[in-house]
């Protein structure tokens, strides 16, 4: 990001992200996960895109967050990184939910989470699900 590309190697996620910023100045990630074994033949262009690997959820409370998408939804801990204080990944590399604390910066820049509202329609063990984040 700050006007330059920014490939960062995850190589515990077997994964590389490209960051960038979108006309609204959220920022994106696009991520190459290895594991899904889905190798491209062709150049790169929008058709690409598979799906929306990520979504950030901005919580007071990791833990209790993680407790909720757990009995809620069917989640789990993303097995390739451990849960922390203020950041913990629940989902698997179909799909994550990257779950923060407020005014933690995102990765990789110095920018603060916060809340906005989305909606989140997804499939777990063949069931739909939706999450909603309400600004409070």
């Amino acid at each position: 990001v700050h006007g330059k590309n920014l490939i960062a190697d995850f190589r515990n996620w077997n994964a590389e992200s490209l960051y960038f910023f979108d006309n609204n100045r959220n920022i994106l990630e696009l991520i190459a996960r290895r594991d899904l074994n889905n190798p491209a033949t062709r150049p790169f262009d929008p058709g690409s895109l598979l799906s929306v690997s990520e979504m950030g959820i901005v919580t007071h409370n990791v833990e209790e967050e993680c407790r909720s998408l757990k009995e809620t939804m069917q989640l789990y801990y993303f097995s390739r990184h451990p849960p922390l204080k203020d950041f913990a990944a629940m989902g698997d590399d179909q799909g994550l939910f990257i779950v923060v604390t407020v005014k933690r910066n995102w990765y990789p820049t110095e920018i603060t989470s916060d809340f906005f509202n989305f909606r989140i329609v997804f499939n777990q063990n063949e069931q739909e699900f939706v999450y909603e984040s309400v600004k409070l």
